[in-house]
């Protein structure tokens, strides 16, 4: 990937992750885990601009599941995300999709149009098993179809990030980086990358993350796709899925705590709770 390429995918997970959207919530174990979905459409300029987007963000703070899709005449961005089951030891499964047709808004000094997306996934496990080092397995499958009708830095490409953080310190993000900059702890990360090609490829890749856990201690997997397709036909499509799991299934809780309530639901709660204490005195 040329220096071109990185400025541009750079610039384009900017805007789409919008430096990694977090969470007011104070830090800490509960409620950290969530979705991220941000996708969109635009006409390329000559020089280089954007006009004309047609864009969705979905997600936040205990949404377990995202269904996003913009589609028009120049094609479509869609994202599907699907957090583990409370209880369980799935991780979550991400499916991201571009698709350009070729046709712009028709404008002047358009030269093309752009499809991109993002989805992110952050979860929250407990682990049961004896201390010491543990592993993660993760699969990213993808097609792209590049017609090379561009210059190089308008590239298609699918884009993948695992990673696993401790819970201390933890504030939901999107992006490593932007988890990081909350302080909190990385314990492993790695990256997928599939570039375009011309003619159509398929691939799967595979990254493992090994860690050290204690006994009884939460901890916090993140999992994001990004995909875009530049100027022509061209297609950038992981809906097949980026997927995780771990070496001994067993030994893992998915989010242990659930959503938390909202300060009316918590106090209705505790009134509930209080009108059955008083029920139970007469």
């Amino acid at each position: 990937m040329n220096a071109k390429t990185t400025v541009w995918t750079a610039a384009v997970l900017a805007v789409l992750v919008s430096a990694g959207r977090t969470s007011a919530v104070a830090p800490g174990p509960v409620g950290q885990w969530g979705t991220d979905s941000s996708l969109g459409l635009a006409d390329i300029l000559d020089h280089g601009g954007q006009i004309n987007p047609n864009s969705d963000f979905q997600g936040g703070l205990n949404v377990p599941t995202v269904a996003s899709l913009v589609v028009d005449v120049r094609g479509l961005a869609q994202t599907e995300i699907n957090i583990g089951a409370f209880g369980g030891s799935a991780t979550g499964v991400l499916k991201a999709k571009t698709t350009l047709t070729g046709a712009t808004s028709g404008e002047p000094n358009v030269v093309g149009a752009s499809s991109d997306t993002f989805a992110s996934v952050v979860d929250l496990f407990l682990y049961t098993g004896p201390s010491g080092p543990v592993s993660m397995d993760f699969t990213l499958h993808g097609v792209m179809v590049s017609n090379a009708d561009g210059p190089t830095f308008y590239e298609e490409y699918i884009l993948g990030e695992v990673a696993v953080f401790r819970a201390e310190g933890f504030v939901f993000g999107s992006t490593v980086g932007s988890i990081m900059e909350n302080g909190a702890t990385l314990m492993d990360e790695a990256d997928m990358q599939m570039f375009g090609v011309n003619p159509p490829l398929g691939d799967t890749l595979n990254a493992t993350l090994n860690f050290n856990l204690q006994n009884g201690e939460y901890f916090y997997v993140l999992q994001h796709i990004a995909t875009a397709a530049h100027m022509g036909a061209d297609l950038a499509d992981a809906f097949s899925t980026l997927s995780g799991e771990f070496v001994n299934p067993e030994l893992f809780i998915a989010h242990e705590f659930g959503p938390i309530p909202e300060p009316a639901t918590a106090s209705l709660l505790l009134l509930t709770a209080a009108a059955m204490l008083g029920r139970r005195r007469h």
